[in-house]
């Protein structure tokens, strides 16, 4: 035990760091599955491997408001920011998946779906815009993953998912609920634990404003003729 202390490294605590998206923002809480115990080699690397995933708001409600003479929605964004933080990795993490998911009343799409690798001590990141804290060697971290910009929508998820044809001076709302799956494999014994899923919901609402005109008189370009007169006077006021 002596031997592997230098390798058992704690994580430092890291902020979750919030991010906007345009027109999407994501919040929530976390929770935590244990998998079995992890023994190789004779050592021991910890008795119930743990990863909790967890999602945060950026602005202030989470809620969207369209506005639109059209009446509909053409897209929604979002852009999570999520947090996993995990306990008893024997060996640290060799692979983190992440998948977020959609549901519209029914209509159901995953549009984020990524495997983070360890790669040279730091995990390799396509698919995400970038990752902060704790590198995969640690048997005990917590680390940011932000996303890119990213639709909703999908061969499930259109426009007709949303309100259509709000009426001028009405608006109407429509729920969008997400939903993140995490899990990690430890490098030593490959265990594989799931975090339980983090949820949230968010409200998009269709407003088509009332119609409005207004008129002004630019000029009367009058004209008036004298009784007595031949002249004219014209006066543009």
């Amino acid at each position: 035990m002596a031997d592997n202390a230098d390798t058992q490294s704690s994580s430092t605590t890291t902020e979750p760091t919030t991010f906007f998206s345009r027109r999407g923002v994501m919040k929530g809480a976390a929770g935590v599955i244990g998998a079995g115990a992890l023994a190789g080699m004779g050592l021991w690397y910890g008795t119930q491997p743990a990863l909790a995933a967890s999602t945060y708001e950026a602005g202030e409600d989470g809620n969207v408001t369209v506005t639109t003479n059209a009446g509909e929605v053409i897209d929604v964004m979002i852009a999570p920011v999520v947090t996993l933080n995990w306990d008893n990795f024997g060996g640290g993490v060799d692979a983190l998946d992440l998948a977020v998911s959609a549901d519209v009343n029914g209509d159901a799409n995953t549009p984020l779906d990524v495997n983070l690798t360890s790669d040279s001590g730091s995990f390799a990141s396509p698919g995400v815009a970038s990752i902060q804290g704790d590198g995969p060697g640690n048997y005990t971290g917590s680390t940011t993953v932000t996303f890119p910009e990213t639709s909703i929508m999908g061969n499930t998820i259109s426009s007709s998912s949303f309100p259509t044809s709000v009426a001028q001076g009405a608006s109407e709302t429509q729920t969008v609920g997400l939903s993140l799956a995490a899990s990690g494999v430890t490098s030593m014994g490959g265990t594989n634990v799931s975090a339980e899923a983090a949820t949230l919901s968010f409200d998009v609402t269709v407003e088509n404003p009332d119609g409005t005109m207004t008129a002004t008189i630019d000029s009367s370009n009058a004209a008036a003729t004298g009784a007595d007169s031949a002249d004219e006077t014209t006066t543009t006021v």
